[in-house]
């Protein structure tokens, strides 16, 4: 199959991850694919709506693309809304957003969805809420998870650091993401005379006013924003973490979670979205109530001052991400290519 993968910016992180994975897979089953962005380079250009639609359309006839498999988050994409899809080609639309509300043209992912020959969510609770909200595409919607890479990770060099002991956390710099709450809560840890730091990876969407909250909150000295960083330096830091944390308000299925439960960390994560779906409270990580610092709080102590807990939930949660590798996840959307009209397998027990 000739297969287009559309993501909307090849510098994300997020959107990085999944292309590359499902583009490697693929390729190595035999599959011929492509990749279109239309948010290109280390500076986030951007490559004006109109522009993008005709690339994205030549890209498709030159090459005489089978698949459009877009992997649609909440923001970008808009240029869609006027690409001319050929008519025999198949489009698969994955539905990565952590909340509808969250998507900045909604009218343009309705147009996909009508145009869509299947649609997907990376969690049962993503493709519950999209039904709910799109009663007409139950019959074209199915879960697929989001993946992560299987194999045990390479010599990853140490990052440099002024703490020797640290909480790691992974996600953009955005309310959704609850980084705020993360700080509030490990300002009781500093309080209480824990000898750690916090490092947190993840572009800033605040505009700077996260950095000056944790000014505010006198922890200039003790967490450390990275910015955007690449998957190898995520990689080394895992490694380094005494554990690793997402206290999100919102989300779909993150895979900085999967990846810190590849690497064999404990890992505590807020009860939203799919996040259920892969932590089971106290066998593989720990689940605090959303929204709430002083229940995060107390997590984050427990993991601290417990050795053997972290241990013991970082083997488990390595156990239970082998059946999320990307050669898994590659597989089963390929099933959908083959019969995009074939979906009951996915659909069984969902909605």
């Amino acid at each position: 199959m000739r297969i287009a993968l559309v993501v909307p910016s090849f510098a994300d992180p997020a959107h990085k991850t999944v292309a590359q994975a499902l583009s490697q897979e693929y390729t190595r089953l035999g599959h011929d694919v492509f990749i279109f962005a239309d948010e290109i380079g280390p500076d986030r250009m951007k490559i004006p709506p109109e522009k993008a639609a005709r690339q994205l359309e030549q890209l498709l006839q030159r090459h005489s693309i089978d698949i459009c498999h877009v992997q649609f988050f909440c923001h970008g994409l808009n240029y869609l809304g006027s690409v001319r899809f050929p008519d025999q080609l198949s489009v698969v639309l994955t539905y990565q957003g952590a909340s509808l509300e969250f998507i900045d043209h909604p009218d343009v992912f309705r147009h996909l969805t009508q145009r869509a020959d299947s649609i997907t969510s990376v969690s049962r609770h993503g493709l519950v809420d999209l039904v709910s909200q799109l009663p007409c595409i139950s019959g074209k919607a199915c879960l697929v998870y989001n993946g992560v890479y299987a194999e045990e990770p390479a010599f990853c060099q140490k990052i440099s650091l002024d703490s020797d002991s640290f909480i790691l956390s992974v996600g953009r710099l955005a309310a959704y993401k609850g980084m705020d709450l993360l700080a509030m809560s490990f300002a009781y840890l500093v309080e209480h005379g824990y000898d750690l730091d916090l490092v947190i990876c993840g572009p800033d969407q605040t505009n700077g006013h996260f950095a000056r909250f944790i000014q505010q909150l006198g922890l200039g000295n003790r967490i450390h924003l990275m910015g955007s960083v690449d998957r190898s330096t995520v990689q080394s830091l895992l490694q380094q973490s005494l554990f690793f944390v997402l206290p999100s308000r919102q989300e779909n299925f993150p895979m900085a979670l999967l990846e810190a439960m590849a690497a064999g960390k404990a890992v505590a994560a807020a009860r939203v979205g799919g996040i259920p779906e892969i932590i089971r409270h106290g066998e593989n990580g720990l689940l605090v109530e959303p929204k709430n610092p002083q229940d995060l709080s107390a997590c984050l102590t427990r993991l601290a001052k417990d050795g053997p807990l972290r241990r013991r939930l970082g083997i488990e949660a390595g156990k239970s991400v082998k059946n999320f590798a990307w050669s898994l996840i590659a597989k089963e959307y390929l099933q959908i290519y083959r019969s995009s009209a074939n979906v009951d397998r996915f659909q069984a027990g969902l909605l």
